[in-house]
């Protein structure tokens, strides 16, 4: 290995491991802070480049690489992907030692494909989303979404008519596995005959549900953008005979007769009047003792976490009066739709499951 092949900088491979406590004077100055919020964007291109350039997938079918054969199997310049790889090491990342450079557990969700894989997240965050918050000062001047600004059409309107950027946008709202094997674990799934999934995508939560409850139907309703790769996905699965696809319109009208209805992050994108009519056609459709499923990531009824915090700035940059909801506001919504809400249900990541019935 040449000295231009040694990675320079050498973190811990155990990110896992519990920091040491912190002492009087380790509180970092007001200055430092700043820098390091104002550096964070550039922690972000550093990931989406890396998972752009496959480094993950390739660090962990090789176990540990030295930046020359990664510029070759990338494409890259061999100079400029070892400073990369080095900014990865100093996120935690990667890890780099005399041997070369190999995967941490932080690294390892960035794999595609794997459970609990983020990236295609990382791939909308640093495209689609990362040019509408350039923006964001034309929306807390406006209060019209930056999205429409940088693009010239509403987010919706945008990934319809654009394939590449309309699947990578469906494969990032599909990035939340880690919910769906709680959901689908659910007692008042075990009974019932019939599942509606409204707004579900290609049906990857639907599938999961499906095949939790072999006795289970299921219905996915979607637009037709969204829905024309749901048959493929569903038949793939193994649930393509139990599941019907029904291309409309949420804010229409929603299928009837079903005994659980699943809304999972749909809310978050509308505002309050969307929001209301929506929930009232699932109302309208639900048979009495039916059951609505809500997911979402709530806003903390004080301080706000920094993750919900900017979840929600985001649906103001993307989305036409889309926001995040505290838990309270939501069981608002679901009783003035005539819904009883359960206690909510603590899911992983910050999310929440609440359960409202048809009385």
């Amino acid at each position: 290995m040449t000295e231009q092949d040694r990675p320079t900088v050498q973190h811990s491979s155990r990110p896992d491991a519990p920091a040491p406590a912190p002492s009087a004077g380790s509180v970092p100055p007001p200055a430092q802070r700043m820098m390091e919020l104002v550096v964070g964007s550039w922690a972000a291109r550093a990931v989406h480049a890396a998972v752009v350039l496959g480094i993950p997938e390739r660090l962990a079918a090789s176990g540990s690489v030295d930046s020359a054969r990664l510029a070759v199997d990338t494409g890259a310049d061999p100079a400029a992907l070892r400073r990369l790889m080095d900014y990865l090491v100093a996120l935690e990342i990667c890890a780099g030692d005399a041997e070369g450079y190999r995967l941490t557990p932080y690294g390892d969700v960035l794999r595609a494909g794997t459970p609990g894989s983020v990236s295609d997240y990382v791939l909308l965050a640093g495209q689609e989303f990362y040019a509408a918050w350039g923006e964001l000062l034309h929306t807390v001047h406006t209060g019209e979404p930056a999205f429409d600004k940088v693009y010239g059409q509403n987010l919706y309107a945008y990934t319809a008519t654009n394939p590449e950027a309309g699947q990578r946008f469906d494969a990032a709202m599909n990035t939340g596995r880690l919910l769906f094997d709680p959901i689908s674990r659910l007692d008042r799934l075990a009974d019932a005959r019939r599942v509606v999934d409204i707004g579900g995508g290609n049906g990857e939560l639907l599938a999961e549900l499906l095949l939790a409850h072999p006795r289970l139907g299921g219905v996915l309703h979607e637009l037709a953008a969204p829905a024309a790769a749901a048959p493929a996905y569903l038949e793939a699965k193994g649930v393509g005979d139990r599941c019907e696809v029904v291309v409309g319109d949420m804010f229409e009208q929603v299928p009837g007769g079903a005994d659980v209805y699943v809304l999972s992050r749909v809310l978050v994108n509308w505002d309050d009047d969307k929001a209301a009519r929506l929930l009232a056609n699932c109302a309208r459709a639900m048979p009495v003792g039916a059951t609505l499923l809500v997911v979402e990531r709530p806003q903390s009824q004080g301080a706000p976490t920094p993750v919900a915090a900017a979840v929600d700035l985001l649906m103001m940059l993307v989305t036409s009066g889309g926001r995040s909801r505290t838990t309270a506001e939501l069981r608002t919504l679901l009783a003035d739709a005539g819904l009883t809400p359960d206690a909510p249900v603590e899911l992983p990541q910050g999310f929440q499951l609440l359960a409202a019935h048809r009385r």
